[in-house]
């Protein structure tokens, strides 16, 4: 049973493009006698055109056979460990990103491939009817070593790849949006609105006149209740606003009452170092007039000194002669 592959958007298009630049080329080799670009092109789209075709999946008696363009590959049933759903761009036997991871054991080692079916779900319980056909095929052979590692794979829990994640990830995504179109109103839903819609047209002047009545009620109401707001907003910005002002003369006044109190001390300061200055130079003038004073004294007890000493002198000279005289 042959299953074709999904083709996506993008080899869509690259197909597109390729083609419509193949023909420009054929135009110029017409028109400037260049060839080669056009030819070269003719080969790349002859490739894409059977990668495009020819690729497929195909359920034989025995495996799955993947097949794209020139390229193929065989798995057989029995080499099999699990099939899931995979959102991948790497290179496989695949057209699309939406795609199926076959893990499968080759030798000793467990290794991957991709397949783009167009339906994944279809294709997934297809190969395990046909893997489930081939197990029963198999019934009363011996196991081999492929079939241990097989059954010792698929016990154990192997790690999730990227691929797969994505996958789960983009489920999730496709059912919310799937949900969101669920509740959106249904066609009975959009009738009975235009019905009560109409029923609401039908009624009489008298209850139209009142509802506009109200209308305007209710729209004057929200224009005073507006108005109320913005007035109160405006009376918060302007108390705001001298809250602020008051704040920043306070600040000011007390800059200012610093600075005074400040060139007072400083003053102060100056006046207190001026003081100690006099004094000082007070204190050295007495104590050069003390110096002074005291030199004079000194010098003036010299000269007592020696006047008394030379009226001494001059009074006993007397009284010599006078005692001469006498004699």
């Amino acid at each position: 049973m042959k299953i074709k592959s999904k083709i996506g958007d993008g080899v869509f298009i690259t197909c597109v493009i390729i083609s419509i630049i193949m023909l420009f080329m054929f135009v110029a080799w017409v028109v400037t006698g260049i060839w080669w670009p056009a030819v070269a092109l003719t080969l790349i789209v002859l490739i894409m055109c059977l990668i495009y075709f020819n690729t497929f999946y195909e359920l034989l008696p025995d495996g799955l056979l993947l097949s794209c363009g020139l390229l193929s590959k065989a798995i057989p049933y029995r080499a099999i460990i699990s099939v899931t759903d995979a959102d991948s761009i790497s290179p496989s036997y695949c057209l699309c990103s939406k795609r199926v991871m076959i893990r499968y054991v080759e030798g000793e080692e467990i290794k991957h491939t991709y397949a783009s079916p167009a339906n994944r779900a279809q294709f997934r319980d297809l190969l395990s009817k046909a893997m489930a056909k081939y197990a029963v095929s198999l019934k009363g052979e011996q196991k081999t070593e492929l079939d241990r590692v097989v059954s010792k794979a698929k016990k154990e829990q192997l790690p999730q790849t990227k691929a797969e994640e994505r996958a789960v990830i983009n489920e999730e995504k496709q059912l919310k949006a799937e949900a969101k179109s669920m509740e959106k109103p249904t066609l009975g839903e959009r009738v009975s609105k235009i019905v009560n819609k109409k029923d609401n047209q039908i009624l009489s002047r008298e209850e139209q006149k009142k509802m506009k009545e109200e209308k305007k009620l209710l729209e004057r109401l929200r224009k005073q209740k507006d108005k109320e707001t913005k007035e109160a907003l405006k009376q918060d910005e302007i108390i705001q606003e001298r809250q602020v002002r008051a704040m920043k003369e306070q600040n000011i006044m007390t800059t200012k009452k610093k600075q005074a109190e400040l060139k007072k001390q400083n003053e102060k300061m100056k006046e207190e170092t001026l003081n100690q200055k006099l004094e000082t130079q007070q204190k050295k003038l007495l104590a050069k007039e003390t110096k002074k004073a005291n030199k004079l004294e000194a010098k003036r007890e010299v000269r007592d000194k020696k006047l008394a000493a030379a009226n001494k002198a001059i009074a006993e000279k007397q009284s010599k002669r006078n005692a001469k005289k006498e004699s």
